[in-house]
């Protein structure tokens, strides 16, 4: 989806018409006709829109072909600022650095555990494979003594190196999913807090391949908490708190 309709999108959910509102924001009307025939929209815009509907400036990005354009674009330290105050979320996953390193064996049975999945469901056959054959002494990580949800959060926070890593993060991304509609939360009420239509209903796609859909981040996991009231252990868990 790009830019325009997602503009229009806001625009009808907030009940507002596109022309009078960039007029209201001191944005020139003429940027209906130029974003509609495909026109870039500029980051100081992206952010009075973002603020104005309330949603994060992501929303209005669908894929890394835009993520790539930012990152070029960042030729001048003005640009470089800009690019930072406006997609702040992919920024901060960008400094945390891109992961290489896979989870061990005895990470993945944490994380599983913690989840409540099998741990052949968060890794590839191919995955499973190479890891089932190696020696029980192998097996142990260097992280126990991190929590596992701790764990979960910094490989949701992190930009993947490779295809694995990003299906790990697309498998624990389905988990959330799948324990929030437990938890009697449909992708309806998950649209309405204006996450990614893409990352909301391709995550339940059986369908899609993990590559073609996108993850849920530390941004998004806020946005479920604060809209539904519920824990991030309980997104990971699917165990509602006694308190929630």
């Amino acid at each position: 989806m790009a830019f325009y309709d997602r503009f229009i999108d806001l625009c009808q959910i907030k009940g507002e018409k596109p022309t009078p509102l960039l007029n209201k924001l001191n944005i020139g009307a003429g940027n209906v006709r130029r974003w509609k025939n495909g026109s870039s929209v500029n980051f100081d815009t992206l952010n009075i829109l973002a603020k104005h509907f309330d949603v994060p400036v992501e929303y209005f990005f669908d894929g890394s072909e835009q993520e790539t354009e930012l990152i070029k674009s960042g030729n001048s330290l003005k640009e470089l600022y800009n690019g930072i105050k406006a997609y702040p979320d992919y920024i901060a996953s960008l400094l945390n650095g891109v992961d290489e390193k896979l989870p061990q064996y005895s990470d993945y049975e944490r994380i599983s555990d913690y989840m409540h999945v099998d741990m052949r469901y968060l890794m590839s056959p191919e995955r499973y494979c190479q890891l089932i054959k190696l020696p029980e002494s192998a097996r142990v990580s260097k992280h126990e003594n991190i929590p596992a949800r701790d764990m979960i959060l910094s490989i949701l926070g992190k930009l993947p190196a490779g295809n694995e890593y990003k299906f790990l993060q697309v498998r624990i991304s389905m988990a959330i999913l799948q324990h929030l509609m437990i938890m009697g939360i449909t992708p309806e009420q998950l649209e309405k807090t204006l996450l990614l239509k893409q990352k909301i209903y391709d995550l339940g796609d059986i369908g899609i391949s993990e590559k073609k859909k996108k993850s849920y981040n530390f941004s998004d996991l806020c946005r479920i908490s604060e809209a539904f009231n519920i824990s991030f252990e309980s997104m990971l868990t699917g165990i509602r708190d006694n308190h929630e």
